[in-house]
């Protein structure tokens, strides 16, 4: 599939896996006592009309409520998924099965099922925030995603607002710079209240 037929598809799917997300949390909702300052979270998978595989977290608060989506596909070509805002005109993260092989072995996960692997790389990364570390040329850079664990080298793609992840590497094998970069990267977002809660302690 071409760039825009992927985009196509995802946008014809994507209405309806939020739909159904929304449904399941009000219900859910419905059977949580949440003190101001705590929250928890559900991961749900749901198969769509249009053949699509997804995988969604819903994050509770005591007043609000969170969403973040995984599209999948585990076929003969291999583990392959591709994380999404929900805005399908945004940027797009690839993901193969080397890299996912490579964040369960380095966090030491031990997990064996799709599901689980899926839903522990979606908890880790809802705080997608992809810097620019160097210029590949034609319209390439490469760029560093910080996250909780450690942190996601890919490449990004400036026409067609993609990024590819190629491999994650655990805060204990971080180089020196890149400790500093996560590090600078940690306490920025912690001043922005949209990335607060999932950086603090």
């Amino acid at each position: 599939m071409t760039m825009e037929e992927i985009r196509n598809e995802l946008k014809k799917d994507f209405p309806i896996v939020f739909r159904k997300a929304n449904y399941v949390s009000i219900a859910e909702r419905k059977t949580l006592k949440l003190d101001r300052g705590t929250e928890c979270h559900g991961f749900y998978e749901y198969y769509s009309k249009y053949k699509n595989h997804w995988i969604y977290r819903i994050v509770y608060t005591k007043k609000e409520t969170f969403f973040s989506f995984l599209n999948y596909n585990n076929d003969s070509r291999g583990l392959n998924a591709i994380v999404t805002t929900g805005d399908m005109d945004d940027t797009l993260f690839f993901l193969n099965g080397h890299f996912f092989k490579r964040y369960n072995e380095r966090r030491k996960l031990g997990l064996t099922t799709t599901f689980d692997i899926l839903s522990a790389f979606l908890e880790e990364t809802t705080a997608f925030d992809p810097v620019v570390v160097s210029d590949l040329g034609n319209n390439l850079n490469e760029v560093f995603c910080t996250g909780k664990s450690g942190v996601l080298l890919g490449v990004e793609n400036t026409v067609t607002n993609t990024i590819r992840i190629n491999t994650f590497i655990s805060n204990d094998m971080l180089k020196t710079n890149q400790q500093e970069l996560a590090k600078q990267r940690r306490d920025e977002m912690l001043l922005d209240t949209e990335f607060f809660n999932y950086f603090s302690p």
